[in-house]
């Protein structure tokens, strides 16, 4: 599968999640209100040695189209893997974020240090999750995957490769890559920018809107590669966030949605300009919320434009983080 079907696949994707949020899907899922019944997905993926191994770039592009599917109901995806006996950096990230307990946090820190990247927001740290959406759904903990021969350990800021499928190389993915550069068994793909895209950082952009101390949504704007270079992601991300023993958790709260008005966008690759139609998704009972288009090729910033508006509600008290740009000139 080339990346053009890819790219279709996902963008159609999309479109369905935002017609359909309120509706069973035809499996059994309420994405409105959390109810899980059942998933009917049989995928064959393999797990070696506590790493999710697909046989080669079609299996992987067919799992991810499951899982961008179900980008805004992940109780679809994290019931699958559970059921298969494996947990993802996501769901580990999830587990210790939605917990509220400090013990379970300082441990997870210490012991899961993959899954998290401190932040500053509002002059406060809070602990994101360390890797973009469909990443983290397809990594162990430690951020490894295996296709074919490639077994990659992605990090925010860049990705090593063992190119023959030796597996007694893995310790190594966690050495500096300055030690890896001449090394022929290792590929390092870095996240580098361009004055087209001057963001230099996956996530580039934080906004807060505050319901009280204790309480608030945040609004995330960042960038990815979808693995193995099949495209570039260019998501939003708002979420819900409550403070206990001086730490912003995840919280679910009763109303949390996302709108993008009539935009645009032009990969940097390309003299096209591409249509973002405007569309509204709203969930009930849930702590995050996704949108955001694929293209082939890196997006030009400087040519593209698509603004969006957030919100959440809380015990009937509507908090908004307004008319923010996607493909800001700076950062």
């Amino acid at each position: 599968m080339n990346k053009k079907t890819f790219l279709f696949l996902i963008i159609t994707m999309f479109v369905i999640s935002f017609t359909s949020c309120t509706k069973d899907d035809g499996n059994g899922i309420k994405s409105s209100n959390g109810s899980i019944k059942s998933v009917d997905y049989n995928p064959a993926v393999g797990i070696i040695d506590g790493r999710l191994f697909f046989s080669d770039t079609a299996q992987l592009v067919e799992h991810l189209e499951w899982i961008y599917s179900h980008m805004n109901d992940e109780e679809v995806i994290e019931n699958y893997y559970n059921s298969i006996g494996f947990t993802t950096l996501a769901q580990k990230y999830n587990q210790v974020m939605f917990s509220e307990n400090v013990d379970t946090l300082n441990y997870a820190l210490i012991n899961y240090s993959h899954c998290f990247k401190e932040e500053i927001v509002d002059n406060e740290t809070f602990y994101d999750i360390s890797l973009p959406f469909g990443a983290s759904y397809i990594s162990n903990v430690k951020g490894i995957y295996q296709v074919g021969n490639n077994i990659v350990r992605v990090t925010p800021s860049y990705k090593v490769i063992i190119v023959n499928g030796d597996s007694g190389l893995i310790p190594y993915l966690f050495n500096d890559t300055a030690t890896l550069k001449t090394n022929p068994n290792f590929k390092i793909i870095n996240n580098e920018r361009s004055s087209h895209y001057p963001c230099k950082y996956l996530n580039y952009s934080y906004r807060t809107s505050y319901f009280n101390n204790r309480n608030r949504i945040v609004t995330k704007m960042y960038w990815s590669e979808a693995p193995l270079n099949l495209g570039f992601m260019y998501d939003v991300k708002n979420s819900s966030q409550t403070k206990v023993c001086g730490i912003w958790w995840q919280k679910r709260i009763s109303t949390i949605g996302i709108k993008n008005y009539q935009g645009h966008y032009k990969s940097v690759n390309s003299p096209n300009i591409y249509n973002i139609p405007p569309s509204t998704l709203v969930l009930n009972n849930k702590a995050v919320v996704y949108k955001g288009p694929l293209s082939i090729s890196p997006i030009d910033f400087l040519s593209s434009s698509c603004l969006y508006d957030c919100w959440g509600v809380k015990d009937g008290v509507r908090r908004e983080i307004l008319n923010q740009e996607q493909f800001p000139d700076s950062w």
